[in-house]
């Protein structure tokens, strides 16, 4: 006997900043041929605008200076819940950077080629959360970016 279909189980819808995420690394990976490994486990939260927005825009930056500027092959895109906070977090096999390097001087007047790493921070910022970044020469470059819990969950309202 078959199930009527009201009562079989469907596939609960993921949440927002999850399809988001799934749809920049696939993206990611069809323009650039960069294979992402990804583990985006976000508890089917419910983020504010502010804080999606944040949460995607860091990925977009991250995933820009990976293909501007890395030279990697892999690259792993992580989001995931702690007791207190999200943590996003892109890392790559590429070059990565001397953290001890002068800026680079062959930039035109007024070109800030950390303009986008300057606007993840803000951004972070802005809800309270902080900006790590890891990196070596010739051993690639992590970008962690930290959310307090309070700062990007949409408070629900019960009727």
């Amino acid at each position: 006997m078959c199930a009527p279909r009201a009562l079989r189980a469907r596939p609960r819808p993921k949440p927002a900043a999850t399809r988001r995420h799934h749809w920049l690394a696939n993206d990611f990976t069809n323009r650039y041929g960069i294979a992402i490994e990804r583990r985006i486990e976000t508890n089917d939260a419910a983020f504010t605008n502010d804080a999606a927005t944040a949460l995607f825009r860091s990925a977009q930056e991250a995933l820009t200076n990976v293909a501007r500027h890395a030279n990697a092959t892999a690259v792993e895109l992580t989001l995931h819940m702690t007791s207190r906070h999200y943590v996003l977090r892109i890392a790559d096999n590429g070059r990565g950077a001397d953290r001890h390097a002068r800026p680079d001087t062959s930039a035109s007047p007024g070109e800030d080629k950390s303009f986008g790493l300057i606007g993840v921070r803000e951004r972070a910022y802005m809800l309270g959360g902080s900006v790590q970044i890891d990196t070596a020469a010739n051993e690639g470059f992590a970008l962690t970016v930290t959310f307090p819990l309070q700062a990007v969950q949409q408070e629900h309202s019960h009727p």
